[in-house]
């Protein structure tokens, strides 16, 4: 439900529960204006690898969908600081100081959260025999305003 001010709405972006259960979120770029979402179930209907949901000038968020046995490969986390968090699946995140040295490793399952600063190399595992679903907030943005990467290999070209 649409709450007015003077005939305006309130919250341009928000949708009430009744109509999200109705239809899908429609997965794009809503930002930079105010957007009120349910990350888990943007998260749960997200097949393709990465989709920018939101961006701004000082954080962006970007869902993913990781298939059976596949993997982020090792980045470097040289512009944005992360929080990743697991919506469904369960993996492993691998973080260190160098791509052949990572001193720090947990297993994901859902609900976890896991802080990633700046400076540090980075890989995601899924180890399950569903997909791993995650969204991650980078701060400030790592990806161009409406970035949608279907599949790994599509990411890898742009």
């Amino acid at each position: 439900m649409f709450y007015t001010y003077q005939d305006q709405p309130l919250h341009k972006n928000t949708r009430d529960e009744s109509d999200q259960e109705k239809d899908k979120l429609l997965l794009t770029d809503y930002g930079p204006g105010p957007l009120s979402v349910n990350l888990k179930k943007a998260c749960e209907q997200n097949d393709n690898f990465r989709t920018v949901l939101w961006t701004g000038n000082g954080l962006q968020v970007v869902l993913m969908s990781l298939e059976r046995a596949f993997s982020i490969d090792p980045y470097f986390s040289k512009t944005s600081d992360q929080i990743i968090n697991v919506v469904d699946g369960s993996g492993l995140i691998k973080i260190g100081n160098s791509k052949d040295s990572f001193d720090y490793q947990s297993f994901l399952n859902e609900s976890s959260s896991i802080i990633v600063p700046l400076n540090k190399w980075v890989t995601v595992l899924n180890l399950g025999n569903d997909p791993l679903k995650l969204y991650i907030i980078y701060a400030p943005p790592l990806f161009a305003s409406g970035t949608l990467n279907k599949t790994k290999e599509d990411a890898k070209k742009s």
